[in-house]
């Protein structure tokens, strides 16, 4: 969704975050995924594309959007996707989902969310699906059977190549930016169903609460209060440094 300024982040009395006034847009990385799988498709006609998405209502312009860049099928799970839900429960939701889909080689997602920025959904899923997972790639080939995925490590972009079934957490790539669907495509996809699943659709969700692992209790903004003291002599800077970390961490309960 668009970017929300620091004064409109406001903390409601129910532990929820008022955003209906923002436009929701898939996220840079999750379009780093749309796009990759769009290429994968020109590539090889014989693949099925599916996009899927865990949110309300509102969320189906995100489909439509896919729909209109010709991905096959659009799936919306129905559930919060605000920040109270944490990376455990939407991970074990979309497995489920991604089960009754039934035969699917590949998954691929963006590397976190443009609200929470936990960084864990992709992982998680992949470990309960018992699927391996390479995160941070910025590219993905399609070699006769097998995917070439390259993604980055400390050392620069490693490659991988292998075959499915695997999840793969897509980054930012200087070359790849999603495509734009044209006005007729646009408008053809505003006629095409959304397929929609309730959570008691799907198998296995019954303990989602329980097993996430985490709930939330609250959320409040930090007022940030910064102090700044000038200290020109070296000796006296030095000992004001081991006062302050002597200060910090008996304050911490760690000894020094």
């Amino acid at each position: 969704m668009d970017q929300v300024l620091s004064a409109d982040w406001v903390v409601q009395e129910d532990q929820t975050i008022d955003l209906s006034y923002a436009n929701r847009v898939i996220n840079t990385y999750d379009e780093q995924g749309l796009e990759t799988m769009l290429r994968l498709k020109d590539a090889d006609p014989n693949c099925s594309t599916i996009a899927m998405t865990l949110g309300t209502k509102e969320t189906e312009s995100m489909l439509t959007k896919a729909l209109a860049l010709q991905v096959e099928k659009a799936i919306r799970i129905d559930g919060e996707t605000a920040i109270s839900q944490p990376p455990q429960a939407v991970a074990r939701i979309l497995c489920a989902g991604i089960k009754k889909i039934g035969e699917v080689d590949l998954v691929l997602c963006g590397r976190q969310a443009s609200g929470s920025e936990n960084g864990q959904t992709g992982l998680i899923l992949a470990e309960l699906l018992g699927w391996p997972c390479i995160s941070l790639v910025t590219e993905v080939l399609k070699r006769d059977d097998r995917l070439v995925i390259l993604h980055q490590v400390d050392e620069g972009i490693e490659e991988v190549v292998m075959g499915g079934p695997v999840v793969l957490t897509m980054t930012q790539s200087a070359d790849h930016f999603l495509r734009m669907a044209t006005l007729r495509d646009m408008m053809d996809a505003k006629k095409k169903s959304i397929i929609h699943w309730r959570l008691e659709d799907l198998k296995e969700l019954q303990s989602v609460k329980e097993a996430a692992g985490a709930s939330l209790s609250r959320i409040f903004t930090i007022e940030e209060r910064k102090k700044c003291v000038m200290v020109e002599d070296a000796e006296e800077f030095a000992d004001r440094m081991i006062e302050e970390m002597r200060r910090v961490s008996k304050s911490e309960g760690v000894g020094l």
